[in-house]
């Protein structure tokens, strides 16, 4: 499976913001929000050691470049425009955080310059952006910082969509519950309410 059909398959509504992105950018992009999905999912166990071994997992992996036929740690390793160390450097910071029982906010600032760096834009904005994220996952309405808003963002379109998405958490439940959720994402960019 390819990282856009992965994500796709993960999670339908974060899939979806992948058409605002250039078709060139789509796989990396996509990888990058499957491991930013990892790492919360890892970060989520109920014990801080389990879950810092879980990520020490994917330092190891992209330090060494044995990823034990794990796909998405093949193709962030295959990319690219990230290095392996600055993927280890980030995965050990995750387990430090996690072990240390950071905030989710330090995560997501410690997260978001890796991927600004690579797609531009503020990494202020996509740490506040993913925070809001992460509570819409949970169900969890945020409003965003009047300069992270996805009116007024510098970020490119599939991040503003996820600010966009997570002040109204009922659209995460695409396909089921929100089956136009692709219309309304287009609506939203018309009215420049993105």
């Amino acid at each position: 499976m390819d990282a856009v059909s992965a994500l796709r398959y993960e999670f339908p509504a974060l899939g979806l913001t992948l058409g605002f992105a250039p078709a060139r950018e789509r796989g990396l992009l996509a990888d990058i929000l499957l491991f930013w999905l990892e790492m919360n999912r890892a970060r989520a166990a109920s014990e801080s050691l389990i879950a810092a071994a879980r990520i020490t997992w994917w330092k190891d992996a992209f330090a060494s470049g044995t990823t034990g036929n794990v796909p998405l740690a093949e193709r962030l390793l295959e990319q690219a425009r990230i290095a392996p160390q600055v993927l280890a450097e980030l995965a050990g910071d995750m387990a430090g955080l996690t072990l240390d029982g950071a905030p989710d906010g330090v995560v997501m600032h410690r997260f978001a310059p890796v991927i600004t760096g690579v797609f531009g834009g503020d990494a202020d904005d996509l740490a506040h952006i993913l925070l809001a994220f992460k509570a819409a996952m949970a169900g969890q309405a945020t409003d965003l910082p009047p300069q992270s808003s996805p009116q007024s963002s510098s970020l490119p379109m599939p991040f503003r969509m996820m600010g966009w998405m997570a002040k109204d958490p009922h659209w995460l439940n695409y396909p089921d519950e929100q089956p136009m959720l692709a219309l309304a994402m287009i609506w939203a960019k018309l009215r420049g309410q993105v």
